[in-house]
């Protein structure tokens, strides 16, 4: 028997090539080709590259609104067995120990991870890289520093390393490992460590067609922090965590240096009640805060927008005096693995929100347009708590536990951050 033709010729290539054209035209989408002829090999292989990581069909269903996530029930006050009010815990000296007891168990027998969404650019902060990066602390001390101080501080508490994930997107990952390379997570074992990279979602007009960023890239973004689990799923990482015997998954966004990375006190609240997914919140600061709410939507604890709560209800009273619409979304949860699994296969809900998207004009220049003119998609993984069939609403001292890095002056600023660091004896 002779042996098989293993060899390629160019019109294979071209066939594949031309097929993918095809489908993109099919698709009305065929635009995206319209500068082919003037691309070079390199920039046309970008380019197809760019294109077959284009989810057309996705395409189609953002486009006549089939994925997006449909509209909200109208929110009702935060209440029930399942909130812990940080006044009650503080009372409750039996719950509040059997609780962290239960929360160290898990930590010490393995049965823990952290997840730190790192996937953000510096650039309200006027920083050029990752905002991991930052140097907010004393000494330099960027968060990275900061919260690597803290996992390995969870970690000498269980006895061996904790495994930590930092979730990363396409436009930092290259800078954020070039940083641990040269830095190093001090503290922290590099073996415990993963870095995953989200993934991205096309950018829209108004006719629901796919902009050009450049005449050989289509138009993409990161899809939201409701992405990780999607992207843990597809990296293997879930598979990782398991096969470690992980149980429980603490998730926290980079830009809070206050957060703790593991809480043995919610994740005992966590597990002792079964949950599948708990959130800590905090006590607003005044009804016009730029902060999303936890409410409840049919008897289950969900999030508002701060621009989807209308005034009259932001600063509407409850019976016994403050905000009835008080709590706060820390954006700091636990998620039990099976949960965090089903949420990964079964997908988030995406939300559109309009930008402004640089684009390719009709004569292959560049626009970086003043005014939004598209719409990006993304996720939200908050959105993941009306799904679940059990969990926790912790309150937690503010001062202590929240120092958001938002703006590079005035609030949320690094000047307000290294205040509530110091205030907090973190400094």
């Amino acid at each position: 028997m002779s042996d098989p033709d293993l060899s390629f010729t160019t019109e294979d290539f071209l066939l594949s090539e031309k097929a993918v054209v095809e489908r993109f035209t099919a698709a009305g989408q065929g635009h995206v080709f319209r500068f082919l002829d003037r691309l070079d090999w390199k920039r046309k292989n970008a380019l197809f590259l760019s294109a077959k990581s284009v989810d057309l069909d996705l395409v189609a269903r953002l486009a006549s609104g089939k994925s997006l996530a449909p509209p909200a029930p109208p929110p009702e006050p935060l209440e029930g067995p399942f909130v812990h009010r940080r006044q009650a815990l503080q009372d409750n000296r039996v719950l509040r120990e059997q609780a962290e007891a239960a929360g160290l168990a898990l930590l010490r027998g393995g049965k823990v991870a952290i997840l730190t969404v790192a996937g953000g650019q510096g650039t309200r902060l006027g920083f050029p890289g990752p905002k991991g990066c930052y140097p907010v602390g004393p000494g330099q001390r960027t968060l990275f520093d900061i919260h690597a101080a803290a996992v390995a501080a969870a970690s000498r508490e269980a006895g061996k390393p904790v495994p930590w994930i930092l979730l990363v997107s396409p436009t930092t990952e290259e800078a954020t490992r070039a940083y641990i390379r040269r830095r190093g997570l001090p503290g922290v074992a590099p073996a415990q460590v993963r870095i995953v990279c989200q993934g991205v979602l096309p950018a829209l007009t108004d006719e629901g067609k796919l902009l050009l960023e450049d005449v050989d890239r289509i138009a993409t973004a990161p899809d939201g922090h409701g992405g990780c689990l999607k992207a843990l799923r597809l990296t293997g990482t879930l598979a990782w965590l398991v096969n470690l015997g992980v149980e429980e998954l603490c998730y926290f966004q980079v830009d809070n240096p206050l957060a703790p990375p593991v809480d043995p006190l919610f994740l005992g609240l966590h597990h002792r009640a079964k949950g599948q997914m708990s959130s800590k919140v905090f006590l607003k600061s005044d009804p016009a805060e730029k902060v999303g709410v936890v409410v409840c939507r049919h008897g289950k604890p969900a999030v508002i927008e701060y621009t989807e709560l209308p005034k009259e209800q932001a600063e509407r009273k409850a019976p016994g005096g403050g905000l009835q619409y008080w709590a706060a979304n820390m954006a700091s949860h636990v998620l039990s693995m099976p949960f965090a699994a089903a949420v990964a296969f079964r997908g988030l809900p995406v939300h559109r929100v309009r930008k402004a998207v640089p684009f390719v004009d009709a004569d292959g220049n560049r626009v970086v347009p003043p005014e939004p003119n598209a719409w990006k998609h993304e996720s939200f993984v908050f959105d993941a708590m009306p799904l679940s069939a059990g969990g926790v609403v912790m309150e937690v001292d503010r001062s202590r536990e929240f120092a958001p890095l938002k703006n590079a002056a005035g609030m949320d600023s690094p000047e307000t951050v290294r205040l509530l660091l110091q205030s907090a004896g973190k400094w």
